[in-house]
């Protein structure tokens, strides 16, 4: 958005609140999918099966203050563990990069979401041990002020099938 190539993005709460308190020009338009989970994955051969085996072990993360990174924050939040006492971060400056890294074996454990380990999930490269669900939006429709003041119909256009899609699943009631 800041370079002008995309004037409306999806991207997790937690990103967005970090990079409008680092001063990014973007504005939270609404928010898309609630409750967020937090997903624990090791290595699939790996014999950790618990939580608690994660502790003196290396969780890869993308970068510092991505969802990855935030994700390892909670979890140690929950142990009551310190970063760099009782597990170490390793940033590998991608989501792939950091999920590669578990796959080889690399790094002990990430954290992320369902949706960007199911891919290694899926090949039998990961496998999940431990879901914690958080009580915020997941995902939010971002956008600049300038591009909402001077496109209202276009944001409109865009939020129209949220709400519609909410209410039928809300209202009506439809699985």
């Amino acid at each position: 958005m800041q370079a002008g190539q995309v004037q409306v993005g999806i991207i997790n709460t937690d990103s967005a609140t970090i990079a409008i308190g680092k001063g990014t020009p973007i504005v939270i338009i609404a928010a898309l999918r609630s409750p967020f989970e937090i997903v624990v994955y090791v290595n699939s051969y790996s014999n950790i099966t618990k939580l608690d085996q994660l502790k003196g072990k290396t969780f890869g993360a993308s970068n510092p203050g991505s969802f990855q990174d935030i994700a390892v924050k909670i979890i140690a939040s929950m142990m009551n563990w310190t970063i760099g006492k009782d597990i170490k971060v390793a940033y590998l400056r991608t989501n792939d990069a950091a999920f590669s890294a578990l796959a080889s074996g690399k790094v002990d454990a990430v954290a992320s979401t369902y949706l960007d380990g199911f891919p290694y999930v899926k090949k039998g490269a990961i496998k999940p041990i431990f879901t914690t669900y958080e009580k915020w939006p997941g995902w939010v429709l971002v956008s600049t002020t300038s591009y909402i003041q001077q496109n209202p119909d276009v944001i409109r256009a865009i939020l129209k099938p949220f709400s519609e899609g909410h209410y039928y699943i809300l209202i009506q009631k439809i699985p």
